[in-house]
C-alpha cells in the first residue's frame, strides 16, 4: 500500500514539473531588441523561418506554432522589431 502511495506522489510530482517547465507561444513576452537566440532559448526552435538580405539589412521572419496559437516575430539584423500572437480561430 505504501509503495502505491509513493508511485502516485512521484507521478504527480513529475507531471507538475513537466507542466511547469513547458512553454507555449502564449507564455512568451517578446521585447524589442531581443535576439533570435534569446527567444529560441525560451521556447525552442521556430516552426518556420524565412530570411531576406538587402545590402547590410537582414530581415528574418520566424513563427512558433502550437495548440495555443502562433507567435510571429520579425527580426532586423538579429534584433526583434515586431511580434504578434494569433490565437487559433474557433470553428
Amino acid at each position: 500500500m505504501l509503495n502505491n502511495v509513493r508511485y502516485i506522489i512521484t507521478a504527480l510530482f513529475i507531471s507538475i514539473a513537466l507542466i511547469a517547465c513547458s512553454k507555449e507561444a502564449t507564455d512568451v513576452t517578446v521585447e524589442t531588441d531581443m535576439s533570435s537566440q534569446q527567444i529560441i532559448e525560451i521556447i525552442g526552435e521556430p516552426t518556420i523561418t524565412q530570411a531576406y538580405t538587402l545590402g547590410d539589412l537582414t530581415v528574418t521572419h520566424s513563427e512558433w506554432a502550437d495548440k495555443s496559437g502562433t507567435l510571429s516575430v520579425q527580426f532586423q539584423n538579429n534584433q526583434a522589431h515586431f511580434s504578434l500572437f494569433t490565437a487559433p480561430s474557433e470553428k
